[in-house]
């Protein structure tokens, strides 16, 4: 997503549109929720959304991410992408 619609290829936006909403489960959305309140990376908890409302914290194991060994990694950055610009890629990648 860009300001520039010189940029944007129409087509492969309209296949894009045709696969909302992508296949994602309400629980990705929450697990990811879960991490992004909690600042960190952590196993889904079952019971979280009993406790989102009332402003707890709620803390489960880490994921072992220093357990997850030979899984090729890649980043796709676009130079005017306003959602997630070069700095926010470098962050991510740092």
């Amino acid at each position: 997503m860009t300001h520039d619609p010189k940029l944007d290829d129409l087509d492969r936006f309209a296949v894009y549109m045709g696969h909302e909403p992508n296949g994602t489960s309400v629980k990705a959305l929450l697990h990811y929720a879960q991490n992004l309140r909690e600042d960190r990376f952590q196993i889904w908890s079952d019971d979280y959304t009993d406790i989102i409302h009332k402003k707890e914290k709620r803390t489960t194991d880490l994921i072992p991410l220093e357990n997850i060994t030979g899984v090729p990694v890649a980043m796709f950055t676009g130079t005017d992408d306003i959602l997630a610009d070069l700095t926010d890629a470098r962050w991510t990648r740092d």
